[in-house]
């Protein structure tokens, strides 16, 4: 079968229009694999918060329960997040360095009851989670159960690697968090 120079000449000429349509495709595949990515990493950093504040609040209630104890824990969070800290609203200011960072707990606790706190609080609130939580024990009746009065206010400690590490003591009543 022979060609004449009319479709030779249409062939060459749809020949870059099949090209940058297929180059537009590929692009926007790849756009999309990328806030699909970015979306399944966010949700991951969400999960690893909710299970901290999850799980913290379950080892705080475990050794209220008991008699005495004293343990360590270790509390996987996103990379991102440099801190966990604890305020009491109810006591002054103790910890004047972290003045602004008390001044920032103040405007996004939306209870003064409040006492943990992630920081920084802007990668939080991008993630779209509470930016504070309480801490307290019991099943049915909620009980003030985390006693800051031995610590600096606010105190914080610092995740080093995605791990944040927290000592608890029973000690009477209430669960103490041990300063390093």
């Amino acid at each position: 079968m022979k060609f004449n120079k009319k479709d030779r000449k249409a062939q060459v000429m749809s020949m870059p229009f099949v090209m940058i349509f297929s180059i537009i495709l590929i692009a926007i595949t790849i756009y999309v694999g990328f806030i699909a990515i970015r979306g399944f990493l966010e949700n991951a950093d969400r999960i690893k918060v909710a299970a901290f504040v999850n799980d913290f609040k379950s080892d705080v209630n475990t050794l209220w329960q008991a008699t005495s104890a004293s343990r360590s824990y270790s509390y996987d969070l996103p990379s991102k997040i440099e801190k966990a800290c604890f305020v009491n609203f109810a006591s002054p200011l103790t910890n004047t360095s972290l003045k602004p960072l008390f001044d920032e707990f103040k405007r996004l606790s939306r209870s003064q009851q409040n006492n943990l706190f992630l920081a920084p609080s802007s990668f939080i609130t991008g993630l779209q989670l509470p930016a504070a939580y309480k801490i307290d024990c019991g099943e049915t009746t909620k009980v003030e159960c985390l006693d800051l009065g031995n610590l600096p206010n606010p105190y914080c400690i610092q995740a080093e690697k995605g791990t944040v590490k927290i000592e608890l003591l029973k000690e009477g009543k209430t669960v103490k968090i041990v300063k390093k």
